[in-house]
């Protein structure tokens, strides 16, 4: 393919000369005959690697108990009062910007969490 210079009108020949290929001898190749596929159990789930099969990689962590929040309850009561006022001011806050009200409530919720995790230890 030759191109041509717009200001020139010549043509201008490549200086690299396309290789010309060889096709390959169209030998068969045998196809392995085809094994039967094995089907997962859950067993065998639980072995792979989580990559491998599609699940995050995000640790869950355990829930926290009712056990555990009454115990900070009971050795933190001004903390936990003034982490609900925090929370509630959170959720004002995104209410008064117009959020809607149920992420309003979990922002809140989620502060209160927060603050509590903080500085309870």
């Amino acid at each position: 393919m030759t191109e041509i210079n717009p200001n020139t009108g010549v043509s201008i020949q490549p200086s690299v000369a396309p290789k010309e290929t060889k096709q390959a001898d169209n030998t068969a190749i045998p196809n392995p005959s085809p094994e039967p596929a094995k089907e997962m159990t859950q067993k065998d789930l639980g072995n792979v690697p989580a990559a491998s099969i599609g699940q995050s990689q995000v640790q869950v962590k355990a829930a926290d108990s009712l056990e555990n929040d009454l115990k900070i309850l009971n050795e933190n009561p001004e903390l936990v009062k003034k982490s609900m006022e925090i929370g509630e001011a959170a959720e004002k806050d995104k209410l008064a910007k117009g959020e809607d009200p149920a992420k309003a409530y979990f922002t809140g919720v989620n502060v209160s969490k927060a603050f509590i995790d903080e500085f309870a230890k």
